[in-house]
């Protein structure tokens, strides 16, 4: 399974342009799930797989999460331009990159797989992934405070900006510590 990884990686970016995320967010899935098999059949059987959060505490933790990631972009980006103005013109430019009226284009299908993919494939995944057995090999090896601290660093540097690193891992640590605290993995996949 790991061999065919990239061979099928290629082929889902070769899909028509309206499927090629949705074919690369569930090719990653299909490996993960396959590559880690049994971890994946021992998380099911977890408690934290299995226990659903409560509505409100969704919508605290992503209130919360929201809240942090908003004021530590704005806390860092008026920080840095205070010390550097040209360093915040290049941080501006980069989380500038993605310009809404690029969407006008999109059509509706491939608008709903960009959604489908963001929204609920790549969460399943990069959630069993750092929530299901990144932060419980953590917890048997150090602690819960550790596992939280550590997942939250390793998950923020998957998200491709030094920017969003600072900003993410605060929030990220909640939400790993919502998760021990809740006992729900889902809590994460939602939030």
């Amino acid at each position: 399974a790991f061999l065919l990884l990239p061979i099928l990686s290629g082929i889902s970016w070769s899909l028509p342009d309206d499927f090629s995320f949705l074919g690369f967010a569930l090719i990653n899935f299909i490996a993960i799930a396959l590559l880690f098999r049994k971890a994946l059949q021992q998380f099911i059987q977890e408690k934290r797989f299995q226990t659903l959060p409560r509505w409100t505490s969704i919508i605290i933790v992503t209130g919360i999460v929201l809240a942090i990631n908003f004021g530590t972009l704005l806390f860092i980006s008026e920080s840095v331009g205070f010390f550097s103005p040209h360093f915040s013109q290049v941080l501006e430019r980069q989380e500038n990159s993605f310009d809404l009226g690029e969407l006008s284009g999109f059509s509706i299908l491939r608008i709903s797989t960009i959604l489908l993919a963001g929204a609920v494939i790549v969460p399943l995944y990069e959630e069993f992934l750092f929530r299901g057995l990144v932060l419980k090999a953590y917890e048997r090896a150090k602690s819960p405070l550790f596992a939280s601290m550590v997942t939250a660093i390793i998950f923020a540097s998957f998200h491709h900006s030094l920017m969003r690193l600072l900003a993410f891992i605060p929030s990220f640590f909640l939400v790993a510590v919502a998760v021990q605290r809740k006992r729900s993995w889902w809590l994460a996949v939602v939030a």
